[in-house]
């Protein structure tokens, strides 16, 4: 058996395991979020996915890929898969038998909890607008610093900038991130509309920022949106938005190597073709790139990790410098690799698994994040579930999709910190709302009407 067919053997055992679980799951549930269904069909899709149209479009991988570690590197990537659906299962064993139907309801069963959504939303779309204004500022600093370089692309724009605005750069593009996915749930909460005004604009601010800072944080979020929006979408209208999310993610991985500014990544969208949208959506590296590259290494060069990333993401959270602060596993990967602009990737869950544990690491990580995910799951759809505990899945889910491509440390902090900051406001939300009522007890406040979703059998 020659080697593009072992290859080829072991890409198939991944989609199938990927694939094979998640189909049982939706036919038994009919839910396409349910963390079991689309999580590993969207892990399949950025490990290998890419990998394997790159190879059947061009007839070779990716630039920088260790074809001799791909075997074990997927079959690796397999059992991470089957540990995250053994997670999800086993927390959700049982304890899904009495939800009334497929969707998540956006059922409000008392005017508190009206007026505290009402706030939550008026005060996430106030954040919303003030970090996405603060992000454009610094993509347009940092797009000065690039021009005066001479430089072009993304790959330019970050190398030209120095160490403290990178630092803000991606902190507010995590901050306007979660603060918009805040927004489009919490409308989606309590607005009978689909599209809000308020929402639209937001979407359309961000859309213009990530495209001008070479971003695409805003198709993440922009999924979220239909997602969240789900009831009141027509199949049509779903599949229309979807494919135009799609196909915007082709254009803008075009645009991230084009021009300097908007007059540029217009006509760049003018020149894109058709077969540079395939290409583009078939040569971004996979996370096999980083993962076979770690695993050709470590530990025959550099020695395991033994959990010390965790640690250090952790103590991320603690003032001061130490050393346990200053090394993270996408640092080391761009020191001793020299790999950031060729793979475009901060690093992968999967490979910092093996880095820290071996080959034993990406099945139990895998099957510690499904457990994780799947008790947010099925605390948020109950049918009297808290606004929190909805915006709070959804967040992960947001995060997990993102930190598929980073490190702990990166989705630990995001995480950790958008729940405290969401928790307060919504704790702030209803002990205003609570206090509103006892005040007013005489206004009415009527709720919007909701659809019902369908049940299931």
């Amino acid at each position: 058996m020659d080697s593009n067919t072992s290859e080829l053997i072991a890409v198939l055992a991944l989609y199938a395991a990927a694939g094979v679980p998640a189909l049982i799951v939706y036919m038994k549930r009919r839910d396409p979020f349910d963390p079991r269904v689309f999580f590993p069909v969207f892990y399949a899709y950025v490990t290998s996915g890419v990998c394997l149209f790159s190879f059947f479009w061009s007839g070779e991988y990716h630039p920088g890929l260790k074809a001799e570690m791909l075997i074990p590197v997927l079959l690796s990537c397999s059992t991470a898969i089957l540990g995250f659906s053994t997670g999800c299962t086993f927390a959700l064993y049982g304890k899904l038998g009495q939800i009334p139907g497929r969707r998540i309801l956006h059922s409000v069963s008392t005017t508190t909890q009206l007026i505290s959504n009402r706030l939550v939303r008026n005060a996430s779309c106030l954040a919303s607008l003030v970090t996405i204004s603060i992000y454009a500022c610094i993509s347009h600093y940092m797009q000065i610093q690039q021009a005066a370089s001479g430089g072009i692309g993304k790959v330019d724009k970050l190398a030209c900038a120095d160490e403290t605005t990178l630092r803000w750069f991606y902190l507010f593009a995590a901050v306007s991130t979660a603060t918009l996915t805040l927004a489009v749930i919490t409308d989606a909460f309590v607005s009978r509309r689909i599209f809000s005004p308020a929402i639209v604009a937001l979407l359309l601010a961000d859309f213009l920022v990530c495209t001008y800072s070479g971003e695409r944080d805003i198709l993440l979020v922009g999924g979220i949106w239909c997602i969240a929006n789900w009831p009141k979408l027509s199949r049509i209208q779903l599949i229309m938005f979807l494919i135009a999310i799609f196909g915007w993610f082709g254009i803008s991985s075009v645009l991230r190597t084009s021009g300097l500014g908007f007059g540029s990544q217009i006509n760049a969208i003018n020149d894109v073709r058709v077969e540079d949208w395939f290409y583009s959506l078939t040569h971004f590296a996979p996370n096999v790139h980083v993962f076979t590259n770690v695993a050709t290494e470590v530990p025959a060069v550099d020695e395991h990790w033994y959990g010390y990333s965790l640690l250090g993401a952790f103590a991320s959270f603690i003032p001061g410098n130490f050393p346990l602060k200053d090394i993270t596993p996408a640092n080391w990967f761009q020191d001793v690799y020299d790999m950031q602009g060729a793979s475009g990737f901060a690093f992968s869950q999967d490979a910092e698994a093996y880095l820290n544990f071996g080959w034993l690491g990406p099945p139990i990580w895998f099957a510690v994040w499904g457990y994780f995910l799947a008790v947010l799951y099925r605390k948020a759809i109950q049918p009297r579930a808290h606004l929190w505990n909805v915006f709070i899945w959804w967040f992960a889910v947001s995060v997990s999709l993102f930190g598929i491509r980073s490190d702990s440390r990166g989705i630990i902090k995001m995480f950790i910190l958008g729940a405290i900051a969401s928790k307060i406001l919504c704790v702030l939300a209803d002990a205003w709302a609570a206090r509103t009522v006892r005040e007013f007890p005489q206004r009415r406040f009527h709720p919007p009407v909701r659809h019902v979703p369908r049940t299931t059998s």
